[in-house]
């Protein structure tokens, strides 16, 4: 039996309130990707005056010199974000006063890495597939540790404290290794861990999943959201007399519950 591979589509477009969302897969040639991104903006849906765009790039890592082609290929259009988790390509990006942000929105049904290793593992499975003189043998597959692959969401670390003016944006879980200062900012579509300080901003089930969940170890007055639930640190509100030094919080009719993890 044959098996045939698809390639998904290199760059794809999305609107957003913000103008368009450029969404660039991680393992497709550079040159590839200047290309086709040309040819999407020229086309007369999107090549309107004054449209803006942001660039979602995932872990492809820039130079400069990539960097200012890619600025380059856009043309008139303005160029107003770029969502990435590379280090050095949002340092690039900064450096060219432009607003970059740790996170993949976009990407999240098209990563490329994932989609090499699927491909690697279909390959693999139709090197070792039986011949018709060969009856195969039926041994059921293994499950992974702690469920499917379709249980286990992606998650985003972040090994540092987020300061002012930062914000982490990403289609899964976020842990984060450090503290959120006043001012910073996360928004998962699932969980939030922040093994620090919260001082900032949390929006856990961005995408109204209401069964999200926040865990912080140290938890001070704040802005929390999951889902549509909010809290602004009114401690009467959270039925608190005092926030818990570390806390589960939980979302059961648009209120947030606090639960202590000591």
């Amino acid at each position: 039996m044959t098996q045939t591979l698809t390639t998904p589509e290199g760059v794809t477009i999305k609107g957003t309130r913000h103008g368009l969302l450029v969404c660039v897969r991680e393992d497709l040639d550079f040159d590839m990707a200047l290309t086709q991104i040309q040819e999407k903006l020229n086309e007369p849906f999107f090549a309107q005056e004054g449209q803006r765009v942001s660039l979602d790039l995932g872990w492809r890592e820039l130079s400069s010199e990539s960097f200012t082609r890619l600025k380059d290929s856009l043309g008139t259009i303005e160029l107003s974000g770029v969502l990435s988790t590379s280090l050095q390509t949002r340092t690039v990006a900064e450096s060219f006063g432009i607003k970059a942000i740790i996170g993949r929105l976009g990407l999240a049904h098209h990563q490329g890495r994932r989609l090499r290793q699927e491909q690697k593992e279909q390959e693999e499975a139709a090197k070792d597939e039986p011949s018709e003189e060969t009856p195969p043998t039926e041994t059921p597959a293994p499950s992974p540790p702690g469920g499917s692959d379709e249980e286990q969401e992606a998650t985003l670390y972040i090994k540092r404290t987020l300061r002012s003016g930062q914000k982490a944006v990403y289609p899964g879980n976020i842990v984060v290794w450090g503290d959120l200062n006043p001012g910073s900012e996360l928004e998962a579509e699932g969980d939030v861990l922040v093994l620090g300080t919260v001082r900032g901003r949390i929006h856990a089930g961005c995408n109204g999943n209401s069964e999200a969940q926040i865990y912080c170890h140290s938890l001070h007055p704040t802005v929390l959201r999951i889902a549509d639930g909010i809290w602004t640190g009114d401690l009467k509100e959270a039925g608190l007399k005092q926030l818990p030094a570390a806390v589960k919080v939980s979302c059961a009719k648009d209120q947030l519950r606090f639960e202590s993890q000591k």
